[in-house]
């Protein structure tokens, strides 16, 4: 007789597994994209041209960060997600995610700004977690203000030998109710 956690191991690997193949397989044609857009980057092209290529490009990364985010969400369910720490510069780190996003800020005409508050320094963090906690939160932001603006700020302070983190995002878009927010990463 096979155990109950023994079929619930199972299902949870067969989940992981189908999560990496279809995600496999939608990148593969997903780099043919990106080969061409790049291509289309480097031609002379009219300004609006230009604008289309842009986003052609934009939407490529949100559906890469979808992409990656259904993939850990299969890795969490099977309890088969990883940290894993590497030192980052966390100013740069910042300051690359205010790069992603701005356009995209500008198109829905809401001010975005994304700080750093802290020394420069380079902590052990597994800075895809950081920069995919940022994201799905400017995304969410950013979908909820239609005027005003979206601010994202990480703060980082030394207290002996522990460093601590905070990060933050905050919008001038309609408050989320209180049961909401307690499910907003599920």
């Amino acid at each position: 007789m096979v155990s109950r956690n023994a079929t619930a191991d199972s299902a949870d690997s067969a989940r992981l597994a189908f999560f990496e193949v279809i995600s496999q397989e939608i990148r593969r044609p997903l780099e043919g994209v990106i080969a061409v857009t790049d291509l289309l980057q480097r031609q002379h092209l009219s300004a609006d041209a230009q604008a289309y290529v842009r986003t052609i490009a934009e939407q490529h990364q949100r559906l890469l960060r979808i992409l990656a985010d259904t993939a850990d969400l299969g890795r969490a369910e099977s309890g088969a997600l990883t940290i894993s720490s590497q030192p980052t510069e966390l100013r740069p780190l910042m300051d690359a995610i205010q790069d992603e996003w701005q356009l995209q800020a500008i198109q829905a005409g809401v001010s975005l700004s994304v700080a750093y508050d802290g020394e420069d320094i380079a902590a052990a963090v597994d800075a895809a977690r950081i920069q995919q906690l940022f994201h799905n939160l400017i995304d969410r932001a950013l979908k909820i203000t239609r005027r005003g603006g979206v601010e994202a700020s990480l703060h980082a302070r030394r207290d002996g030998d522990r460093l601590t983190i905070e990060g933050r995002v905050r919008d001038s878009g309609p408050a989320l109710a209180p049961e909401h927010l307690a499910r907003i990463f599920e």
